[in-house]
């Protein structure tokens, strides 16, 4: 093994993945048209940081803001602090403050028409702070491990609500 590769996942970190999975398969959906509101609070934190980290990896901001993940991504930006990603929160807030009025609109459908009228101006600044995102200042996969590993009662409960429904 050279020196730059990564270590194999130990069982431990494994099995912290296969929660995390089981988490976003059973959260994620549940938060769909309008579950979000329902949702505990560590189940909202849970949700926002896990979409808009595979948003964002994915399709950058344009992509997160069209989505129905970009609906939460004010309680997106508390959620990243609330797991101690202050400079992810900084930078999700910059991406909120390129819109006109100075935050995405709550209505999906307003922020579409939006990010489609004014692609030219808004997509070159979303896709700067991306590049800022992707470089990964704070490690939102480990934080949000840890903040899941902290809460473990809270979320296996969580599970465990969705299997008896």
């Amino acid at each position: 093994m050279k020196e730059s590769d990564p270590e194999p996942a130990t069982e431990s970190e494994q099995h912290d993945d296969e929660f995390m999975f089981a988490l976003s398969e059973v959260l994620v959906p549940r938060s769909w048209d309008g579950g979000y509101a329902a949702l505990a609070e560590h189940e909202k934190v849970f949700v926002a940081v896990w979409e808009l980290e595979s948003t964002v990896q994915e399709g950058g901001f344009t992509q997160y803001f069209i989505d129905s993940s970009g609906d939460h991504s004010a309680d997106a930006v508390e959620a990243l602090r609330a797991i101690g990603a202050p400079r992810m929160a900084k930078i999700l807030e910059r991406a909120r403050r390129v819109f006109p009025s100075g935050a995405p609109a709550a209505d999906r459908e307003a922020r579409d028409t939006l990010l489609l009228r004014e692609a030219d101006v808004l997509e070159p600044r979303l896709a700067k702070l991306d590049a800022e995102y992707l470089e990964y200042p704070d490690d939102v996969t480990d934080l949000l491990s840890g903040y899941v590993t902290f809460l473990r009662a809270e979320f296996e409960a969580s599970l465990e609500s969705a299997s008896g429904e």
